[in-house]
């Protein structure tokens, strides 16, 4: 580096003097500058929408935003700059946040920004929400990991691939219904044709009913008037049955009474044996007198004892 001479007048005093000032008030300025502008990305970067984190080729943190710690609850005194990959998720899982495994999640990301490739990743949080993850390599080794609650859009997601469904479906059962209806109105017309026909069958059943009812009274009568032609039949098979009793019983008599008779008979002849001569001459009589026989004889008997 050449010298620079030193100017022995006072004039080039004063000039030299005066560029020193003038360099050292430009740096001033431009170190001003380059502070308001590092404030200015540390405030855009703190107000940004997404959670952000910056890491070196070791795996330890360069740069984090607040929105990143105020969106997993996590402690800045903890998450800084120096923090490692691993450190970080274990604070998280000790908040309460993450509930997967430490360290496949650690080696997972580790991977795929060892291969240089981008890997989007929906990571659900044990408070419902699920946020979007994505780890950005550098040129230089390390990486820009964002995260960004999708949560809502998420849903909205799944709420338009659920109408989506639904419509499908509708679509679906519109057509079927369509190519369907043809069939249900034939079927619906031969419904109809039959049920005129069951209408018209079941007059004629009603009517047949009708009949059959009067049918069934005029049986009913009958077999009342056959009741009461049993009954009267019953009496008058009591009354023979009492009939035939009587004259048994008269005959019962009768044959006692001859019974009676012809006991008797022997003891006549025995008697007509000592009156014989009485008895001759009565025949006589009798015989030149016929007027003189009895009146319970009839004529031409003779009567034998």
């Amino acid at each position: 580096m050449p010298e620079i001479p030193f100017p022995s007048t006072f004039a080039g005093q004063a000039s030299l003097l005066a560029f020193l000032c003038l360099a050292a008030l430009a740096a001033i300025a431009a170190h001003r500058r380059l502070r308001a502008q590092n404030r200015q990305l540390v405030s855009a970067i703190d107000n940004m929408s997404q959670g952000l984190t910056m890491f070196d080729a070791q795996g330890r943190i360069i740069l984090v935003n607040g929105r990143y710690l105020e969106m997993y609850k996590l402690s800045p005194d903890i998450v800084k700059p120096g923090c490692t990959l691993r450190e970080l998720i274990q604070h998280r899982r000790e908040t309460g946040l993450f509930i997967d495994d430490v360290d496949a999640y650690c080696r997972k990301i580790l991977d795929s920004v060892g291969k240089g490739s981008s890997t989007p990743m929906y990571v659900q949080a044990s408070d419902g929400r699920i946020v979007l993850a994505k780890n950005e390599p550098l040129p230089g080794g390390g990486w820009v990991s964002t995260h960004e609650d999708v949560t809502e859009q998420r849903r909205a997601e799944e709420e338009r691939a659920a109408i989506r469904d639904q419509e499908q479906r509708r679509s679906v059962v519109d057509g079927a219904i369509a190519s369907f209806r043809p069939t249900v109105e034939k079927l619906l017309t031969s419904v109809a044709s039959s049920a005129s026909a069951m209408h018209s069958t079941a007059n004629l059943l009603l009517g047949s009913s009708d009949q059959t009812s009067q049918r069934a009274e005029s049986a009913v009568q009958a077999f009342n008037e056959a009741s009461r032609n049993v009954d009267t039949a019953a009496l008058a098979a009591d009354e023979l049955s009492r009939s035939i009793a009587e004259i048994s019983r008269q005959l019962t008599h009768t044959s006692h009474i001859v019974g009676l008779a012809t006991n008797e008979a022997p003891l006549d002849r025995r008697r007509d044996r000592g009156t014989g001569g009485w008895r001759a001459e009565d025949r006589r009589r009798g015989q030149a007198h016929p007027q003189h026989r009895r009146a319970d004889q009839p004529a031409g008997a003779q009567c034998h004892h």
